[in-house]
């Protein structure tokens, strides 16, 4: 399922936010600071885990 954008109540960061949180079920923190925290630890110990989950639910989609 693709994301549809709002621009009136949406911006670029909230996309990224969206897909990130969609893909991989991790949810990431709203706010103002741009610096790495415990959240951006778990996407990156965890990425070979994510990624085969992401391709599986491609996989899904596709049949």
């Amino acid at each position: 399922m693709a994301y549809k954008m709002n621009e009136c109540e949406n911006n670029c960061a909230d996309a990224v936010r969206i897909v990130i949180e969609k893909g991989t079920g991790i949810i990431l923190p709203v706010g103002n600071s741009p610096k790495p925290n415990n959240q951006f630890k778990n996407i990156k110990d965890k990425k070979e885990q994510i990624q085969n989950e992401i391709n599986n639910k491609i996989k899904d989609e596709e049949k």
